[in-house]
């Protein structure tokens, strides 16, 4: 229990993290990503700047010291020549002048003393540093001849200190790019976290809104992660509540129109069949055509309210829809349709493979319904039904040889409740065609048609993996 609970505390700082507003969280990251570089960059631009302040001294002290050394080494040179020349001149003046010249010289001597205290041959200077009187040119010229063996290894001392400062500079160039290259994968795998983390979110969002969308309202909707999911996911809900509380309402107005609709209409159908009957009296001519006239506005009636009902069917969403096979559509519309296919003397050519199954039923029924019961209105002998089938879509035809579709009425002929010229004679609701419609937009497929002269042909494409909408 207490590794459990030690566990979600630690989960509590990256939930507070994430339940933060997103431009909050990508300030964060941003801050997280620039300031451990940017300390980083100051650090090695001020190592370097530093180190080259520290060669730069070197270098100006290298110069210095070598350019001390010869200029120690000429006046030795200068003072053994004066040392020979005086002892053939044996000038108290010249001996003045050259003892001058080495007490001058004498601190530059004490110096490169202690610069050069490891080499044994500098080891006898001790005692003619002491006199206050120049050596004599034997003496100077050993010193000379010294100078001239360290001067190689002074300049290299020289020298190994200038490269050890160079060498420090390479090390700090060194380890900026090793930290660069730790750094940078740890920012570039902290920025992919956090972009899967939103885009898990994203794909949360989609979902639902997938869910919302094939009419499924069953299952709340709960977003979480940042501030603006859990705001639009209870905005979501709201959303999914007032669309339940809408398809109900729906539901309840189609039974109660249909109840109280049909009832009424079946009494009267019954009065009306009543009053044509012999038990009641006979009929005059006018008396006969009201009649007729009640009975074909009940027959218009109940079709418009069975066609309204079939209308709001063919909104159920594409993954609700029951499944069936080509050949149990075509022997449920043989049924439907027998009467007046056998009436009007048509023949209906079905092409298909027995084995074509799955197809959607109620959208492909319905539209098939409709399509077929106008191709028996307006064909003269012959029509064609064709269902076909891709790994994708489900392809499906129907063509008849009447006088086809006017091409300025065709565009308005989809609308509910709207009738074309040549239907005038014939009794219908005009939804027929809108209800084809509504049955291939709900799925996310495609109605198309053409005059073939004769007649008109409508195909349906149905995409097997549907998109309600």
């Amino acid at each position: 229990m207490q590794q459990a609970s030690s566990g979600l505390r630690s989960c509590e700082p990256l939930q507070q993290f994430f339940s933060q507003a997103l431009w909050k969280q990508a300030l964060i990251a941003l801050l997280l990503a620039l300031v451990p570089l940017l300390l980083l960059t100051l650090w090695f631009i001020q190592s370097v700047a530093y180190q080259q302040q520290q060669v730069q001294d070197i270098y100006t002290n290298n110069h210095k010291v070598t350019s001390e050394f010869n200029e120690l080494r000429n006046a030795l040179i200068a003072l053994e020549k004066a040392q020979l020349n005086n002892q053939l001149l044996q000038s108290e003046k010249l001996q003045k002048s050259i003892n001058k010249n080495w007490h001058k010289r004498k601190n530059a001597l004490k110096t490169l003393l202690i610069t050069l205290e490891k080499s044994a041959a500098v080891a006898n200077w001790q005692q003619p540093l002491s006199q206050a009187q120049a050596p004599d040119s034997k003496t100077l010229s050993a010193m000379v001849a010294v100078l001239a063996r360290e001067s190689q290894s002074l300049q290299q001392a020289l020298d190994k200190t200038l490269d050890e400062a160079l060498a420090q500079q390479s090390k700090i160039r060194q380890r900026f790019l090793i930290g660069l290259s730790m750094l940078l994968p740890t920012l570039i795998g902290l920025s992919i976290w956090l972009i899967k983390r939103i885009s898990r979110q994203l794909f949360q969002l989609e979902k639902v809104i997938a869910v919302v969308g094939d009419g499924q309202f069953t299952s709340p909707i709960r977003l979480s992660g940042s501030h603006e999911f859990t705001q639009l996911g209870e905005r979501l809900e709201q959303v999914r509540n007032e669309l339940t509380a809408s398809k109900q309402q729906k539901e309840t107005f189609l039974r109660h129109v249909s109840h109280e609709l049909k009832t009424p209409l079946a009494s009267i159908k019954e009065g009306t069949e009543l009053l044509n009957t012999p038990h009641l009296g006979q009929l005059n001519d006018k008396q006969r055509r009201v009649t007729g006239i009640l009975s074909s506005s009940v027959t218009k009636l109940t079709q418009l309210i069975e066609d309204l009902l079939t209308f709001s069917a063919a909104s159920h969403p594409h993954n609700q829809q029951a499944r069936c096979s080509a050949q149990a559509i075509k022997e449920q519309l043989e049924e439907h349709f027998a009467q007046r296919l056998q009436g009007a003397g048509i023949q209906i050519d079905w092409r298909f493979n027995p084995a074509l199954t799955q197809l959607p039923e109620m959208p492909v029924k319905l539209a098939l319904t409709h399509l077929l019961g106008n191709a028996i209105q307006y064909t003269h002998s012959q029509i064609s039904i064709d269902l076909t089938d891709t790994p994708d879509h489900w392809q499906i035809s129907i063509r008849d040889d009447g006088p086809g579709l006017d091409p300025q009425e065709a565009n308005h002929l989809f609308k509910p409740f709207v009738r074309g010229k040549q239907s005038d004679p014939i009794a219908g609701s005009g939804l027929g065609l809108a209800i084809v419609e509504e049955c291939v937009n709900q799925i996310g497929g495609q109605l198309g048609w053409q005059n073939t002269h004769p007649g008109c042909e409508f195909s349906l494409t149905l995409p097997k993996q549907g998109i309600s909408k």
